[in-house]
């Protein structure tokens, strides 16, 4: 009786935020990416990056590598952060990424890669952040991502996503391709179908590109 209080306190107040978050009218954007979205939409922006190789661990203690392991290949790919001690954000963010996973459909690594990596991962551990995913329905095509700090701020440093710190992270997420130059920078919290729609632009884009070299 108290997990089953427990998970409906959850999901009631996931329900609230859902509705905060849906009335909020612009996106909050930190470090690199606020300066590259400033004359563009508040919805979206374009940022020319490259994603790095780096060598991170996933939610089930498996070693990975950013770019060869979770892009290289891919049709579309979503980038996005969060950390599991968060109350705010991060639960909104997950039911987003939840949501255009359904409606992805089956996955398959040549078609789409969403990744959510951790800006606490000192205290986010593989074991953790297999929890959190577990709430909102990880697929085998939604990979969490820890390592060690040093390695996970390279990593989103070269992707714009570093935030100052990890209360001051914003709900964004890079929407792109293999081989793209530049990525699309967009808030989690647009609407469903506006995220899916970027989705499914790069998907598109990528079939009349070739992969990086």
């Amino acid at each position: 009786m108290r997990e089953l209080h427990s998970s409906s306190m959850f999901f009631e107040r996931l329900r609230i935020l859902l509705v905060i978050f849906a009335v909020l009218p612009a996106i909050v954007l930190s470090g690199h990416a606020a300066a590259a979205a400033q004359s563009l939409s508040p919805d979206s922006s374009g940022i020319h990056l490259r994603v790095p190789d780096t060598e991170l661990v996933d939610q089930n203690g498996r070693t990975v590598h950013l770019y060869s392991d979770l892009v290289k290949g891919r049709k579309s790919v979503v980038i996005s952060t969060m950390f599991t001690t968060c109350g705010t954000i991060c639960p909104v963010v997950g039911v987003r990424i939840s949501a255009l996973q359904r409606s992805l459909g089956a996955c398959s690594h040549e078609e789409y890669s969403l990744i959510s990596i951790s800006v606490d991962p000192t205290v986010d551990t593989p074991e953790r952040l297999r929890e959190w995913g577990q709430k909102f329905g990880a697929g085998r095509c939604w990979r969490l991502l820890t390592g060690s700090k040093a390695d996970v701020d390279a990593a989103l440093r070269a992707l714009h996503l570093l935030p100052p710190d990890k209360l001051s992270h914003s709900p964004s997420a890079l929407i792109g391709h293999d081989g793209a130059a530049d990525w699309v920078l967009c808030n989690v919290l647009t609407s469903q179908d506006n995220l899916l729609r970027i989705v499914r632009q790069n998907m598109n884009a990528s079939s009349t590109k070739g992969p990086a070299i």
